[in-house]
């Protein structure tokens, strides 16, 4: 965590000092070194008569001429560790958490610190292979199309969830606060949900399968070019000016809309191509994959690994489930 933060205090501010104590102080100036000299902010403490209880001379001198300072600023420059913290991939806030549960349980923090040394490419294989996992096989034509629809019900519930935590982060990066306008992006997302999802009962006479495997293509198309998107505002600049409100608005609406229409061309495939008989069970998918979206997104993927690279994610997983269920063959319906 500490070498996080110097490492990302380090690349916008050349003069940096760390201060070890029980408090971890972090001095940061665009000035040179020199300022940082023990006995200059002394006399400098007294020449504007600056009165003060604890932040005495000798304090002074002690918290910057103690030995665990070289020692800590050693560590932080030497170490393998040295990853920055930025807008589209808060790194920071994992390791700050990580901290926080060693001070509880630390065996179960340094299980969760191996997730930080995964390599991005091994989550992606693995997520891509569960989606084949779930929905590509099984013997009954039938049951692989039940398979088909809550898996794709799944995703559809995974990404729109997902993609909720990640419009929410970046508008709170984006313009430093959200507030009452948390409640402008939740909205935007539901209205999206019920408009979505009368028009998938509006539109009764497309294939279920065609429909589903072009709503997952859509998905992908969104995440993918929202990438060029995201990380082009971010390197204009940190904060957005207000207009700009009304993008991240109409992000949640699109990606609602996608979600809400999926429902209603899931439960049809799979009560009538599936021939399935279980009520809930699409539902029941929806919310297991909205969970498993939330949780993930906000624990691992967004601090972890990035806006970017969770956008890939989504956009692959939705890529896969479009072409199963456009080229999966024997499905069982004659038609297809």
């Amino acid at each position: 965590l500490g070498s996080s933060v110097y490492a990302t205090l380090s690349k916008v501010f050349p003069s940096v000092k760390a201060l070890p104590e029980d408090t971890l102080f972090f001095l940061a100036s665009t000035g040179s070194r020199s300022l940082f000299d023990p006995q200059k902010m002394i006399d400098r403490l007294f020449e504007r008569k600056i009165k003060t209880d604890f932040v005495t001379a000798d304090q002074i001198r002690y918290r910057f001429a103690n030995d665990r300072v070289e020692r800590v600023a050693a560590a932080f420059e030497n170490t393998i560790w040295k990853t920055k913290n930025t807008d589209l991939r808060p790194r920071t806030c994992y390791f700050e958490f990580l901290r926080w549960l060693s001070q509880f349980n630390p065996k179960l923090a340094g299980a969760f610190f191996v997730w930080a040394n995964v390599p991005f490419l091994v989550i992606l294989i693995g997520g891509v292979s569960m989606i084949v996992a779930l929905g590509g096989f099984a013997q009954d034509p039938r049951k692989r199309m039940r398979k088909l629809a809550l898996v794709s019900m799944g995703v559809a519930g995974f990404s729109l969830m997902a993609f909720e935590i990640v419009v929410i982060y970046l508008f709170q990066a984006a313009f430093g606060d959200l507030y009452y306008r948390l409640a402008w992006v939740i909205t935007a997302f539901m209205v999206g949900l019920g408009a979505g999802t009368l028009a998938g009962l509006s539109l009764g006479k497309i294939p279920e399968r065609f429909a589903l495997a072009g709503l997952h293509g859509l998905n992908a198309a969104f995440f993918f070019l929202l990438i060029k998107v995201c990380v082009g505002l971010f390197l204009k600049g940190f904060f957005l000016g207000e207009g700009y409100q009304l993008l991240f608005l109409g992000m949640a609406l699109t990606a609602g809309l996608a979600a809400g229409a999926s429902f209603p061309f899931a439960n049809r495939f799979y009560f009538g191509r599936g021939e399935g008989s279980r009520l809930a069970s699409v539902y029941a998918a929806d919310l297991w994959g909205a969970a498993l979206g939330a949780l993930l997104t906000a624990g691992f993927l967004l601090p972890i690994w990035g806006v970017s690279l969770t956008l890939v994610l989504l956009g692959a997983v939705n890529v896969l489930l479009s072409l199963l269920l456009l080229f999966r063959k024997n499905l069982g319906c004659k038609d297809l």
